[in-house]
């Protein structure tokens, strides 16, 4: 049972916004296939970094691995949406009533990171600056941080990539 320190999963965060920012300068240096690999750099990095998140406010949440078997089978295994869904039913507050958007996390998986990861494809760029949005508010409700500790994905002009 090991628990991801709060500085690992904002650093994953926080590379996740730099690398999504870099591919408008790349774009804009006509180098198309950099600015598509930080796009798949960014959606790797910000669903690992709030995996991580699950996983860790699971495990405090139940720390006792004998009382607490299928907590700690969810939160230790692959099934990201079933992480999520307990997640969603522990958190205080709820997500929902906080105005996290947890459905955009789960909906857009498949453009984001599934299927840039496993078929080779682009990351659909709009939805990935969507997730990393709402990973900000997540973790900004969740993890009690300083103002300063995360990026904020910084307004940017429609970019279209092949």
């Amino acid at each position: 049972m090991a628990i991801t320190p709060v500085e690992k999963i904002v650093d994953g965060y926080n590379d996740a916004v730099l690398e999504y920012e870099a591919v408008y300068e790349l774009a804009a240096a006509g180098n198309i296939e950099g600015a598509m690999k930080k796009l798949a750099n960014s959606s790797t990095n910000v669903y690992q970094a709030i995996e991580w998140f699950v996983k860790r406010y699971i495990l405090l949440a139940y720390p006792d691995p004998v009382t607490h078997k299928n907590e700690h089978r969810i939160a230790e295994g692959t099934n990201f949406w079933n992480k999520l869904d307990l997640f969603a039913h522990i958190a205080s507050p709820k997500p929902a009533t906080a105005g996290i958007n947890l459905s955009a996390l789960y909906e857009l998986k498949g453009v984001v990171r599934n299927g840039p990861e496993h078929s080779g494809l682009v990351p659909h760029m709009k939805s990935l600056r969507t997730v990393i949005q709402e990973t900000y508010h997540l973790f900004d409700l969740y993890l009690n941080l300083s103002p300063l500790a995360m990026k904020q994905v910084k307004e940017s002009p429609p970019l279209s990539l092949p």
